[in-house]
């Protein structure tokens, strides 16, 4: 960062899927998720963060997907 070029912070930043329709469904989002991949074996989710902006406001990240996929999968601490 100190090479003298200028920076853009927003190269950097994740942009968000942004879905405003209340009757839209998580499936529906699910499916506008994308990876950009680098390489062939490339499977890394890029486009990994919703918005669903309707009346109801959500933000819902790759790390929620997950969780909610490995629900009954993984062990869980006693809380």
């Amino acid at each position: 960062f100190t090479s003298g070029q200028s920076l853009n912070p927003i190269e950097f930043c994740h942009k968000p899927l942004l879905i405003e329709d209340d009757e839209s469904y998580l499936g529906r989002a699910l499916s506008l998720l994308k990876v950009y991949p680098e390489r062939a074996a490339d499977d890394v989710i890029d486009d990994d963060l919703i918005l669903l902006w309707g009346q109801r406001k959500k933000v819902i990240t790759g790390a929620d997907i997950l969780g909610r996929l490995l629900r009954g999968i993984v062990f869980r601490e006693k809380y």
